[in-house]
C-alpha cells in the first residue's frame, strides 16, 4: 500500500542501493505475473521504510510510460532490454545514463520532447498523468501534487525550500510552524520566482510562459527579479521573468 505521509528526516533522495532493490522488485513482478506471494513480499518491502516507497514510486511511475515510448524509438528497445538485464547492478543515475545514451543514438528529438519524463523520474516527489497525491513534510507543511507534477525538496539546518519543477501543487503551512522557524522560513521556488507563505494555503501552477499563484488563506510574498508583491487571500497573480500582475482566480477550488 502506498505511503503518503513520509517522514523524510534529513534525506530526500533514496540511496542507490534502495533504487536497485526497487528496480529488482519491478523486474521480478514483471517476470512473474500474478504471483500473489511475490506481490505480498514486495508490499512488505515497500512498507519497511519510507525510502523503499519513495524509490518504488519513482521506478513504477515511469515504467509504463517509458516502455510505451521506447517502442517508437529505433534501437531503444534493445537498450531497454539491456537495462532490464543489468538492473541489479545499476544505480538510478547509472541506469538513466545507459538508457538516455541509447535514446540519444536512436532519437535525439524524442529525448528532447520528453524532458518532463526525466524530471519526473529524478524528482523527490512526482505524480504521473492522471495521478494526484498528498504528502506531509517533516515541519508539518502539506503539499498536494496535481496530475503530472514534480517537486524537489531542499531541507537542511539552514533552509526549507520546495522546488516546483513541473505542474501544479497546493501548499498548506501553519502560522505556528512559520513563527517557530523565522530563521529558516519556508520558501517555494520555480523558474519564474520565489514564494514565501505566512500561515497560508495556496495553489502554484507552472505553465510554459508564466506561473499562476492563487491564495485561498493567509498571505504569500512573491519575488520575481526586482519585483516584490504581497498576495492576500482571494487574490491571484501571474508571474513571469519580467513582471508580477493580477490574474483571474483559478477555476480549481483548493478547499475542495
Amino acid at each position: 500500500m502506498p505511503v503518503d505521509n513520509l517522514s523524510l528526516g534529513r534525506r530526500t533522495e533514496p540511496q542507490q542501493q534502495v533504487v536497485k532493490q526497487a528496480i529488482h522488485w519491478l523486474l521480478r513482478l514483471r517476470n512473474n505475473h500474478g504471483n500473489p506471494r511475490l506481490n505480498r513480499q514486495c508490499e512488505q518491502w515497500r512498507a519497511e521504510h519510507h525510502e523503499h516507497e519513495l524509490a518504488w514510486q519513482r521506478v513504477q511511475s515511469l515504467q509504463a510510460e517509458l516502455s510505451n515510448n521506447l517502442r517508437a524509438v529505433p534501437g531503444a528497445q534493445v537498450a531497454f532490454n539491456t537495462l532490464e538485464n543489468s538492473a541489479q547492478g545499476l544505480g538510478r543515475r547509472q541506469a538513466l545514463k545507459l538508457l538516455s545514451g541509447a535514446l540519444l543514438m536512436g532519437s535525439a528529438a524524442w529525448l528532447a520532447k520528453d524532458t518532463a519524463a526525466w524530471q519526473q523520474w529524478s524528482a523527490d516527489y512526482a505524480t504521473a498523468t492522471g495521478e494526484r497525491r498528498g504528502f506531509q513534510l517533516p515541519d508539518g507543511t502539506r503539499i498536494e501534487l496535481n496530475t503530472a507534477s514534480a517537486v524537489d525538496l531542499d531541507y537542511t539546518a539552514q533552509r526549507r525550500l520546495i522546488k516546483l519543477t513541473r505542474g501544479e501543487i497546493i501548499v498548506t503551512c501553519g502560522g505556528a510552524d512559520q513563527g517557530a522557524s523565522s530563521d529558516r522560513p519556508l520558501r517555494i521556488q520555480n523558474r519564474h520566482g520565489t514564494y514565501e507563505p505566512f500561515d497560508a494555503r495556496f495553489i502554484l501552477r507552472q505553465e510554459h510562459d508564466c506561473t499562476r499563484l492563487s491564495v485561498t488563506h493567509g498571505q504569500v510574498a512573491i519575488r520575481s527579479g526586482s519585483t516584490s508583491v504581497q498576495a492576500l487571500a482571494g487574490q491571484s497573480y501571474l508571474i513571469d521573468h519580467h513582471r508580477v500582475r493580477p490574474a483571474p482566480p483559478l477555476a480549481m477550488d483548493a478547499g475542495a
